[in-house]
């Protein structure tokens, strides 16, 4: 027999299924965030994670590169010879001062013209060799010998991109960080009409909890409803007065009542989220509406622009994959492209943040379920681990007097059969997601003592004390109490 909390779940599925296909209620499941007896009562400061989920396996060491010198064996010149025909030119990578790690030079791809701009005003970091680890690994013979382990499915995208949305990497499961996180921090927003779990990607395993699931908005359609808006087409209004007998009607059986309740606040959650949407301001930049990524940021920064008139006055979680990083062919012309358009989207998005005055309270984030081979397979690159990422904010951590503008981590050799190479150039990585995400949930408000129910294996990787992060990226610590 189902509990309460499966037919809940369920329910709002089927009764969303029936309304209508295509629509966005389709994906929006569950608004059965109650009260938990462990939830937090945050201060009243609004902050919000939008994750950006490259999917694919993004070819991160021709993101940052080493950018020392030409001259022979240096870090550019092993750099050019592991990645041969794959290699960019020297004179090609974008440079600068501020942007080293362990006092080597690195640059950035020349699409990322915008991003170099962000990095060298502060506003964004790298984090050097990150991948997903179930402990500590330091060289290639610990793997072999089996003295340390490695995660599930290693080289598998759908393991892969499962353990960075989840934070377990050593068995699969169904629920991930943002989601878990939601769980317990959900019922402190005001309003509970919509998820504080907000999808551009429809449904994911990184913002699915136990209890809170993610809503979900098209970057193409936004938020579709069955109301008549003055057309002439009869059927939405036919639609519309049928729903409104059935969803408006008393029901003595709980389970009924469950069902017609959860679909009820499904469509009025749709119809408030939609409403509040159409006083988003127009942005000084503008989205490009050309691709995905754009429109999704786009919406984005509309819903955080209107959260007071949803409730969502103190978190917001934002999910949105731009795919296509398998690049097995093809991989210097694609990459170009599509890093690109992430170099154009995270600089509109930075810009309507700013306009809208929660730059410095939105925190941005890549993940990609691996990088790639350092060696090339003839026009492409094959699956690797260990690759860099991005985080953007005005929360950053000041070093040196200094914010932000720092490649956090230990950026590696690339020389072929090191200690850290597994074969071909794929790099054991030195930071762990468990940091990464810990980081990230702290700056969020989560007490340290929640971690290791997020993240199990945390304890082997950071070890809190107070004034302290798993890494060192994020200026502070959010607040909140039991």
């Amino acid at each position: 027999m189902q509990s309460r909390r499966q037919f809940i779940k369920n329910a709002s599925c089927a009764a969303v299924g029936g309304i209508t296909m295509g629509s966005t209620l389709l994906n929006f499941r569950s608004l059965n965030a109650a009260v938990q007896s462990n939830a937090f009562n945050l201060n009243n400061d609004y902050r919000a994670m939008v994750c950006i989920l490259m999917g694919g396996g993004n070819d991160s060491y021709n993101m940052l590169i080493p950018a020392d010198s030409t001259a022979v064996n240096s870090n550019y010149d092993v750099y050019k010879k592991s990645r041969s025909n794959l290699a960019l030119p020297f004179n090609n990578v974008l440079k600068s001062a501020a942007l080293q790690n362990n006092g080597i030079p690195l640059g950035l791809h020349p699409a990322m013209t915008s991003v170099k701009q962000m990095y060298d005003n502060g506003e964004l970091v790298f984090l050097a060799n990150v991948g997903t680890l179930v402990e500590p690994v330091d060289t290639v013979t610990q793997l072999r010998n089996k003295s340390k382990k490695s995660p599930l499915g290693l080289y598998s995208h759908s393991d892969q991109a499962y353990q960075w949305q989840t934070g377990v990497p050593h068995e699969r499961s169904s629920t991930g960080w943002g989601g878990k996180i939601a769980d317990l921090v959900n019922s402190c927003n005001s309003g509970q009409d919509i998820s504080m779990n907000i999808s551009l990607s429809g449904t994911n395993v990184f913002q699915t909890g136990n209890e809170v699931i993610e809503y979900s908005i098209s970057p193409y359609n936004g938020v579709v409803t069955i109301n008549n808006d003055g057309g002439t087409w009869a059927l939405p209004q036919i639609i519309k007065t049928s729903l409104d007998s059935m969803l408006y009607n008393p029901y003595t059986d709980a389970y009924k009542k469950t069902y017609i309740d959860t679909t009820r606040k499904s469509r009025e959650g749709a119809a408030l989220l939609k409403s509040a949407l159409t006083t988003a301001p127009t942005y000084t930049t503008p989205f490009v509406t050309s691709n995905e990524l754009s429109r999704s940021l786009k919406y984005i920064a509309d819903v955080i622009a209107t959260r007071s008139l949803i409730g969502h006055n103190k978190r917001q979680i934002f999910f949105v994959e731009f795919g296509g990083w398998d690049h097995h062919d093809e991989v210097l012309n694609n990459q170009n492209e599509m890093l690109g358009i992430v170099n154009q989207s995270l600089d509109t998005f930075a810009k309507a943040l700013k306009q809208i005055g929660v730059f410095n309270q939105v925190t941005t984030f890549t993940m990609s379920e691996f990088a790639r081979t350092l060696t090339s397979n003839g026009n492409g690159t094959d699956h690797g681990w260990g690759g860099n990422v991005m985080v953007m904010g005005g929360d950053l951590k000041v070093n040196n007097g200094v914010k932000g503008r720092k490649v956090f981590g230990n950026y590696p050799s690339l020389a072929l059969k090191t200690t850290i190479d597994l074969g071909n150039g794929v790099l054991i990585p030195s930071l762990s997601t468990d940091a990464y995400f810990a980081e990230l949930a702290l700056w969020f408000g989560l007490p340290p003592s929640e971690l290791p129910l997020i993240y199990p294996n945390i304890n082997k990787f950071y070890s809190y004390q107070p004034g302290t992060m798993p890494i060192g990226f994020m200026g502070s610590q959010g607040s909140s109490c039991m």
